[in-house]
Order: C-alpha cells, then sequence, then structure tokens
C-alpha cells in the first residue's frame, strides 16, 4: 500500500468515525426529544449521510487507483521482459 493510499485510508476511518456516531446521536435525540426541530434534525441527518457517501467513494477510487497502478506497473513490466527478450 502506498504511502498517498495509507494517508486516504486514515482519512476516511477519521470521517466514519466522526459520522457515525453524530447519526446516532441524532437518533437518539429525537427519540427523547420528540418536539425537536424536524428541520435541525433532517440537515443534520443529511450532513451525516453525506459524510458517509462520501467516505464510501473515496474507499472505491482508493481501490480503483491501487487497482490501476498495479495494472500499470505489470505492463511495465512485460514491457521491460519484451525489450530484454528482442
Amino acid at each position: 500500500m502506498t504511502l498517498a493510499s495509507r494517508r486516504l485510508q486514515a482519512r476516511i476511518q477519521q470521517e466514519n468515525a466522526a459520522a457515525v456516531p453524530k447519526a446516532a446521536e441524532l437518533t437518539t435525540t429525537f427519540a427523547r426529544h420528540p418536539r425537536i426541530d424536524l428541520d435541525a434534525l433532517e440537515a443534520a441527518a443529511r450532513e451525516a449521510l453525506r459524510v458517509l457517501i462520501h467516505t464510501n467513494a473515496l474507499i472505491h477510487a482508493n481501490q480503483i487507483a491501487c487497482d490501476f497502478a498495479l495494472l500499470r506497473s505489470r505492463s511495465e513490466s512485460r514491457q521491460r521482459l519484451t525489450r530484454r527478450e528482442q
């Protein structure tokens, strides 16, 4: 795993750690206070969902980037071998 991949993974873990408890807290708060401002609750829930969706997209983008880097490396290795054989 490259340094950039490790940094991205750490960022993803931080965002998840912040978003998941926030969403759970919102649900608990609403259960305790049924007269809470639903617009504020919805806005906060949407923000937590946005973070989770963004995080999921980063995970997939990172996987695609790693796969592409691996394919490129293999391709370059094959090209070097082919040149040596010629």
